[in-house]
Formats: C-alpha cells, structure tokens, sequence
C-alpha cells in the first residue's frame, strides 16, 4: 500500500496522464502478487506446477463466482454511466465523490469476515452444526452493527466529511452520501454470506443474486434518476444492495435460511 500510494503521488505530482492512473490498478495487483510470491517461499510451500485437470475442477467449481464478479462490475459502474447520461458530468463526480466515501472504511468489515472464514469454515468441516450457526450469527451481528454505528456517524458529520476531504463546491455530494452509506450495512451481509455459500456448497445461486441485483439497479435508476437526480441513483444502490443480500436468497427454496440467519444476528445474545 506505502509503494503504491507513493507511486500515485508520483503521478499527481508530475501530473501524469490519466493513463497512468489507470496503469497503477495493474501495478497495484503486481506488487500484491509479488509480495504473495515472497512470503509463499520464504514459507518453504512447495513449487508451483500447472495442471490441466485441477483448473479445469477450480473452474467448473469458480466459475459462478467469475460471472457474479462480471456482474458486479457491471451494475457497480451503471449508476455513473447513467447519471452521465440522463444528468451531467458534474453530477457524476458528485456521485462519485459520495460512493468512495460509503466504501472509504470497508477495510474494516472485511478484515473481520477474514479473520473469522477459517474458524467458521473448520466448524463446518468437523460437522458441529450448532457452533457453526452460533458463528455465523456471531460474524453477521458483528459486521451488521458495526456496520450501522459507522452509518449513523457518516450520516451525521457528512457535511464536515465533504468540506474537510473536498471543499466548498462538492457540498452537493451530502445529500446522496447520507443515502448511500446505508448500503454498506447490506453490502457487507453480501460479502459475509460468501462463507456460507463455500460451506452449503451454494455456490451457483450467487450469480443469479446478482444478476436480480442488476436488473433492480437498471429499473431503478431508470426510473428514480430523472425524479431525484444523483439521490435517486443513491437511493437505487441501496435498494439493490437489499434485495441482493436480504430478498434474492427468498425466491429460491435452498437458501432461504440463510435471510433467517442473518435476521436472528439482528437481536444475538453473545455466547460461546
């Protein structure tokens, strides 16, 4: 992170051509790739061979994953390319403005989901269905409330937010930024239940989330833009970021425990 935040000074500094900014994602996945690479033999892993068969199982087994991912790039960038269209380009870096806020402190949930895959997924795989629903519900109550503090003190101080980070003329970016900061409540419930689906073996049903996600977050913008600008397609985000992480997993008969999951991490009392 030091060596590519430091690269992209560089690059404001000698106000470089956006093409670099772009570059700098490549850079970024490089330098991550060759840390992983070093820590890997400093750990004595074995060599690394390539194998037909056993690509071939990853993926038949990932494959759901690389489409729902294709999804998410592309109803994650719909909202900007329709603003642009029904709106200006003043009312897309406003959007943007608010979007890089609400995902600014994602690092945080993440790292909890991180820590707890591998105790959950090793319950699991020791078959004690008890602890393993209590963890489940331990991670979501962690995240879900954690997640709502932080969306009331964005809600709150999104004023002082905007004017400290970017001044007078992007006050604009208020209104949809308390809006959209209560996506992250659910876009986190989306990135915890990924543990579940590894652990059910429900891998297959994430693409069609999303997929109802996306064509939510199409009619949505379609029709909420043109009423209330930049806060329709804020308001657009977070409905679609509910429905994918709370209503989708309703409509199909296999997952719909998991929606039952999450709402009794809403009121868990802590135990071991």
């Amino acid at each position: 992170c030091v060596v590519v935040t430091a690269y992209r000074v560089f690059l404001l500094v000698t106000s470089k051509n956006i093409i670099w900014f772009a570059l700098s994602n490549t850079f970024t996945d490089g330098i991550i790739a060759l840390v992983e690479w070093i820590y890997y033999r400093r750990e004595g892993g074995p060599s690394l061979q390539f194998s037909l068969n056993t690509g071939k199982e990853l993926l038949r087994e990932g494959y759901h994953f690389i489409i729902s991912g294709l999804m998410v790039v592309t109803y994650s960038q719909m909202d900007r390319v329709m603003i642009g269209q029904m709106l200006t380009d003043g009312d897309v870096g406003l959007y943007t403005t608010a979007t890089i806020i609400c995902s600014m402190w994602f690092f945080v949930p993440t790292a909890i989901i991180t820590s707890f895959k591998p105790s959950i997924m090793e319950i699991k795989k020791d078959g004690d269905e008890v602890k393993y629903k209590i963890r489940l519900e331990q991670l979501y109550s962690a995240i879900i409330w954690l997640s709502v503090v932080v969306a009331i003190a964005i809600f709150a101080l999104a004023p002082v937010i905007i004017w400290i980070l970017y001044g007078r003329d992007y006050m604009g970016a208020v209104s949809p930024l308390r809006i959209a900061i209560w996506y992250g409540v659910f876009a986190m419930i989306g990135t915890a239940r990924e543990i579940w689906i590894l652990c059910e073996n429900k891998n297959k049903y994430v693409k069609y989330y999303l997929a109802i996600g996306a064509v939510i977050n199409l009619l949505l913008n379609y029709c909420l833009i043109p009423i209330w600008g930049i806060n329709g397609a804020a308001f657009a985000t977070l409905i679609t970021q509910f429905v994918t992480s709370m209503v989708a997993p309703l409509f199909f008969r296999e997952t719909r425990i998991h929606t039952l999951i999450v709402l009794e991490a809403l009121v868990f009392k802590w135990k071991n």
